[in-house]
């Protein structure tokens, strides 16, 4: 078994549906502050609500945007830095599943079903803030620890 190496934009950048050029170059202007022009497209919460196994209303309800300014941003073709932030957040969520759990199916699954230890709500929505996605990853981390141990 390999030792988990957190998830990054550039392994795989494929869940956002970018290719490794333009992983890098959004990773550079966010860290830098730079112009957003190399950030994710609104097509990219398609690709990504595909692979999380969700509607694309889902994935907006839980980016927390309304269908009407997700159509303003798509008209526009930019999305503002914290839908960015929690796009990237949710793709690299995912990707620690996928790791964990070795499958997609499963990782989705585990992502989107409500769990005990969350009160009762899915990692994806407790995920929706800062603190909330901190606590899901410990507990994705966490249960690698019991699988492998």
């Amino acid at each position: 078994m390999q030792s988990f190496q957190p998830p990054t934009l550039e392994t795989p950048p494929d869940v956002l549906g970018l290719n490794t050029r333009e992983a890098r170059e959004l990773r550079h202007s966010l860290e830098q502050g730079l112009s957003p022009d190399s950030w994710p497209t609104p097509e990219t919460v398609g690709r990504l609500a595909q692979t999380l196994g969700l509607t694309l209303t889902d994935l907006l309800a839980l980016l927390g945007v309304s269908r009407s300014t997700f159509d303003r941003r798509k008209a526009r073709g930019k999305l503002e830095l914290p839908e960015v932030d929690t796009l990237l957040a949710y793709a690299d969520l995912y990707l620690l599943a996928r790791e964990v759990f070795e499958d997609d199916i499963r990782a989705r699954d585990w992502l989107s079903s409500p769990k005990r230890l969350l009160e009762g709500k899915s990692p994806l929505e407790v995920a929706r803030t800062r603190t909330g996605l901190l606590r899901v990853r410990e507990l994705v981390l966490r249960l690698e620890h019991s699988l492998y141990s």
